[in-house]
């Protein structure tokens, strides 16, 4: 098969299942690995679609950041059963860490009469509910990014590094299929990994509709977490036996 013609039916399985994965392509057009990889990185250069972490993904199918008000007003009871979760996860005089978002919002409402808790956040809302409510807070620095009035970049970095916790909650924007947890933000990427570095406990956060999708760059997969806090949980069989397979806590509630 010429180059030209197998680039065209990449493109064309990216089209129907939105993402492919390197491996998966080269051992269907009998090809290595590293000429797979110069088809891709060429239907980059024309614009046709995103490179991610082990294969591809349809421009159509990348998930971007979403608007504040959309995301807070979105799963509210769904949010609302994974704080009362998380809160009973939290006892007198421990640290905790809120990683930016409107479900780790939502657990900061939870917490706010838990007695002697030091929280640690990156995320400005979360910082000034918890202050008003007299909760000891330290607000991390770095740049605001103003569609989650969340700190993030290098400041934040090494600032995260230098902290420990006891427990860390992290909030999620998608979960691939191959379980691996992906953000539309770059600079999110080194935050969130400081986090799961910095604590002794660090469960994910999210309701079920974050599965299923891919954002541009990866993170680090659902088994690296003491625990996935979710809600609506529906995977198939097979789907089941990976998780299992793979050591995944997944905790529905």
């Amino acid at each position: 098969m010429l180059g030209a013609e197998r680039v065209t039916k990449i493109i064309d399985i990216l089209n129907e299942r939105g993402s492919v994965k390197i491996d998966e392509l080269a051992d269907k057009f009998r090809v290595s690995s590293m000429t797979i990889r110069r088809d891709l990185e060429k239907c980059r250069r024309m614009g046709l679609i995103h490179r991610c972490y082990g294969g591809a993904i349809s421009k159509d199918e990348v998930i971007g950041e979403s608007e504040y008000n959309e995301k807070i007003s979105s799963h509210k009871k769904d949010k609302k059963k994974i704080a009362a979760y998380c809160a009973r996860l939290v006892h007198t005089g421990d640290s905790v860490y809120l990683d930016a978002g409107t479900t780790s919002l939502a657990i900061a409402e939870a917490l706010c009469d838990t007695p002697n808790i030091s929280v640690i956040t990156n995320d400005l809302r979360i910082a000034l509910l918890l202050s008003s409510r007299r909760v000891s807070v330290t607000m991390l620095g770095g740049i605001v990014q103003p569609s989650t009035f969340s700190a993030i970049g290098s400041l934040t970095v090494d600032q995260l590094r230098d902290i420990h916790v006891d427990i860390a909650f992290v909030g999620v924007s998608s979960i691939n299929d191959d379980f691996e947890v992906t953000t539309p933000t770059s600079e999110k990427v080194f935050v969130k990994r400081a986090i799961n570095e910095s604590a002794d406990k660090t469960y994910l956060v999210t309701d079920f509709s974050k599965f299923h999708k891919q954002a541009l760059h990866r993170i680090n997969n659902l088994s690296d977490f003491t625990g996935v806090i979710t809600t609506g949980a529906k995977f198939t069989e097979e789907e089941k036996s990976r998780i299992t397979d793979s050591k995944i806590n997944m905790i529905a509630v």
